[in-house]
């Protein structure tokens, strides 16, 4: 079982992932390696290419050669259940699948945690286990790249609890990530904002956030706009 997390944690999933086509998948897994079918489905991905890249993880999951391997193609199909698909009975049955699996290491742990928060969050109506569940994935080693999209869902899982003062220490906290882009910090500092204007009503500083948001990611500025046509 993964890092103390168990199946029993989570209501049953009651769907299983889509099939995959069987002629292509003979074919592919004949000739592609894991890492080309892993990648070729991280392409298909960005592509929006959804069922592709199922396709290609899931004839990634029949190359691999260890557990460590198998959750990481797992997760990644799990990604696009949760993101793209909003497809969260498949995710359930993926994410379920993954916890059975042993000595898995952190480079597909994190993202097994990840699916499994975004499973919590939106079919068990679970916070403060998605909080668990991150809190979790951010101990982990070697996968700092992971760590500010992370802590910004953290921030969102504190808000969401009602710890709206921890909330804005952890968005504070994203946008000193020397990884974090752009993007990842505008979003902590729009989150940020609204936590200001709607919870703590300090709408001088919700408004210093929001400038700082649409600084960095100026297409969020019809959307800040109609935050502070409320404060106005």
């Amino acid at each position: 079982m993964l890092a103390g997390v168990t199946v029993q944690d989570r209501a049953p999933a009651t769907a299983t992932a889509p099939a995959v086509d069987g002629n292509r998948r003979d074919a592919r897994s004949a000739t592609a390696t894991y890492p080309q079918l892993l990648a070729s489905g991280d392409e298909h991905r960005a592509a929006r290419k959804f069922s592709l890249a199922l396709t290609e993880y899931a004839m990634a999951l029949d190359q691999a050669g260890n557990d460590t391997e198998r959750a990481l193609a797992m997760a990644k199909e799990g990604m696009i259940y949760v993101y793209d698909q909003t497809n969260y009975a498949a995710a359930s049955h993926t994410v379920d699948a993954a916890l059975q699996l042993n000595n898995v290491q952190p480079v597909a742990l994190v993202t097994v945690f990840e699916v499994l928060a975004e499973c919590q969050i939106h079919v068990d109506k679970n916070i403060a286990a998605a909080t668990g569940t991150i809190e979790k994935a951010l101990k982990l080693g070697g996968v700092d790249w992971s760590k500010p999209h992370l802590s910004l869902k953290l921030g969102d899982c504190y808000r969401s609890s009602g710890r709206f003062a921890d909330a804005v220490a952890m968005y504070q906290k994203v946008i000193q990530m020397p990884q974090a882009i752009p993007a990842i910090k505008a979003n902590s500092y729009l989150n940020m904002g609204l936590a200001y204007q709607y919870d703590l009503q300090d709408f001088g500083r919700a408004r210093a956030a929001y400038a700082d948001a649409a600084q960095l990611k100026p297409d969020l500025k019809s959307q800040i706009d109609g935050y502070l046509a409320e404060i106005r």
